[in-house]
């Protein structure tokens, strides 16, 4: 008899939707108090806004923009923005927007001797601000903004031994947004959640059309093929969350599993290919346990971040 089994549907995208709702549009303030105190914000006929792909940025209108970003590590040179914001001296400002890995919310070139950060606003946004950074040639003070749509990073760097970093550079933000993004608040779950929709949206796909497969397949090779599709698709998002996760609450749990998930398929694929059908049997039965598991585990991510950004919000 041919061997079949329908897994119990799990939808997974509504596990990362509290997540994201948490503060107003990023361009929703253009003050900055602290911990860069600086002058008011001016008036919107006195600055321009310059924008890279989603990242919209308005700078001080004393400042020049560069026709290419400089070179300073966790900076991609086509996807940051470059200003000098101090004639005659050899500062820069950089910023760009990207998916951070793991708690610190830094791109990795400027990961390696990072401080423990301080909390504060830039252009009036929640931030934390990493000061005396070191990064190859370069010196830093930066600061990093969490959207729905990735970390915006921000820094004020000086060359070599070009003499130190002007006070107050990171005042000249004077506003700051993220096109379709929200805010989320700086914690060490940030980059966790940012990459959580992607991630198990993209499961979710696999998991719908590869359980469809189990169920319409006409052999037990078929159905082989796509317990092995659903295995590695538990593998792949396991992978691409594992950094972030470390340092997030739930994270650790949600991982082990996606991980679990995939060993269950994997049992069921061996079931299948050998034409087992009492091995089927307990695969399918370990199967519903791992997904229940996988279910409580994003249940428990989903709390874990809405909790999490509530505290930090408050």
């Amino acid at each position: 008899m041919r061997v079949q089994w329908a897994a119990t549907a799990l939808v997974v995208a509504a596990a990362i939707v509290g997540g994201f709702l948490l503060s107003g549009n990023v361009g929703s303030a253009l003050r900055d108090d602290d911990p860069e105190s600086g002058p008011a914000a001016p008036r919107e006929d006195e600055t321009t806004q310059v924008s890279l792909g989603r990242l919209r940025l308005q700078p001080d209108p004393g400042w020049t923009q560069l026709d290419r970003a400089p070179a300073v590590p966790g900076f991609a040179i086509d996807r940051s923005l470059g200003f000098a914001p101090y004639p005659g001296l050899n500062t820069v400002f950089v910023a760009t927007l990207q998916y951070a890995e793991d708690g610190t919310l830094l791109p990795a070139g400027l990961r390696g001797d990072a401080p423990r950060p301080s909390a504060g606003r830039l252009a009036g946004i929640p931030a934390w601000f990493y000061r005396g950074l070191s990064a190859g040639r370069w010196r830093l003070d930066a600061a990093v903004v969490p959207t729905s749509q990735g970390v915006v990073t921000v820094a004020c760097a000086v060359p070599g031994n070009a003499g130190d970093l002007p006070v107050g550079c990171l005042n000249g933000v004077r506003g700051l947004a993220v096109a379709d993004a929200s805010t989320l608040p700086p914690s060490a779950s940030a980059a966790f959640q940012i990459q959580l929709p992607a991630a198990l949206i993209e499961l979710d796909t696999a998991r719908v059309d590869d359980r469809t497969a189990i169920r319409r397949a006409k052999t037990p090779g078929g159905q082989a093929r796509a317990a092995a599709r659903l295995r590695q698709a538990h593998l792949k998002a396991a992978a691409r969350l594992e950094r972030s996760a470390t340092d997030a609450e739930g994270g650790p749990a949600l991982i082990s599993a996606l991980r679990a998930s995939a060993d269950a398929y994997r049992a069921l694929e061996r079931a299948a290919n050998r034409r087992d059908r009492r091995a089927w049997t307990r695969a399918r039965a370990t199967a519903r346990r791992a997904e229940s598991a996988l279910a409580r585990a994003l249940a428990d991510a989903r709390e874990a971040g809405t909790d999490g950004a509530k505290r930090e919000s408050g």
